[in-house]
């Protein structure tokens, strides 16, 4: 039998350090706020993603990918901004019905090539790579002037379609050589304009206030930029009262689609005002 002595000196010479072992068990990062985090660990599991993550504040936390979420190509040390959900058991988690996770949101992307990629995932890359050289064509220049004459209509308060058909006409003699670029005439031109003065749109509300025309608009929180036609401070007409809000109007002078792409610039855009409301509160 062998029997081991130590002095009492010995057992309480050497420091044990127990900070850094609670500072990896503890997690105090809430994440049901959008949060500017580093990814400090990627498990690849089956069915999900488990990231560990730190903000600029030193605070830690844990939180699931799942769903299309988990195509993310998240490694070790990239900078994400991140928006969780707590699930029945208590953790944080990404799927397809809750939160959001944007990769390197330092690199903006316009709202335009986020949403050109829900009907084609080449078209946005194209779209950035080959930027300005599209030939000039009729509905492109017939847009062009249409958001004008609404920009001009919502800033000088104009409703008379009579001054707006003026309007229309005094656009059209200062945009000559952009007629001649495109190979169309005035009168074409006026023709192609003329059936949008008198159109009234059905909206159950009111603009109170133009607030900005062609406002550039940046969140880094979102990774994303744009550029809003009209940003409106309006009041809503509902069943259950008026509210006023800002909102964003996007002129869209082609054909009436109600495409994906163009509702999903709207719902980026209102994302990014109330991302920006909030910070500035």
């Amino acid at each position: 039998m062998y029997k081991l002595c130590f002095q009492d000196d010995e057992l309480f010479t050497d420091e044990w350090d127990f900070e850094g072992v609670e500072e990896d068990i503890k997690e105090d990062l809430d994440l049901t706020i959008i949060q500017r985090c580093e990814v400090l660990q990627v498990t690849h599991q089956p069915s999900r993603m488990e990231i560990k993550l730190k903000n600029n504040k030193k605070e830690k936390g844990t939180c699931l990918i799942e769903g299309v979420w988990m195509n993310t190509p998240l490694q070790e040390g990239e900078i994400v901004s991140i928006l969780a959900s707590r699930n029945a058991s208590g953790s944080f988690v990404i799927n397809n019905t809750s939160g959001l996770l944007s990769l390197r949101p330092d690199h903006l992307i316009s709202t335009t090539s986020v949403v050109a990629g829900v009907f084609c995932k080449r078209k946005a890359v194209l779209q950035e790579r080959w930027r300005g050289i599209d030939s000039a064509n009729t509905a492109m220049t017939v847009g062009i002037l249409i958001h004008e004459l609404v920009q001009k209509a919502l800033t000088s308060d104009i409703l008379d379609v009579k001054e707006l058909r003026t309007q229309c006409d005094d656009i059209i003699k200062d945009s000559i050589q952009m007629l001649y670029d495109c190979g169309i005439t005035e009168s074409e031109a006026r023709a192609n304009m003329d059936v949008y003065p008198s159109q009234k749109a059905k909206w159950n509300g009111h603009i109170d206030k133009v607030l900005d025309i062609e406002e550039n608009i940046c969140c880094p929180k979102l990774g994303l930029k744009g550029k809003i036609d009209a940003t409106l401070q309006v009041t809503i007409h509902e069943k259950g009262g008026k509210s006023s809000e800002v909102v964003a109007l996007e002129l869209k002078s082609g054909r009436a689609s109600g495409s994906a792409e163009h509702r999903g610039q709207l719902i980026l855009y209102g994302m990014m005002m109330k991302t920006k409301l909030i910070s500035e509160k």
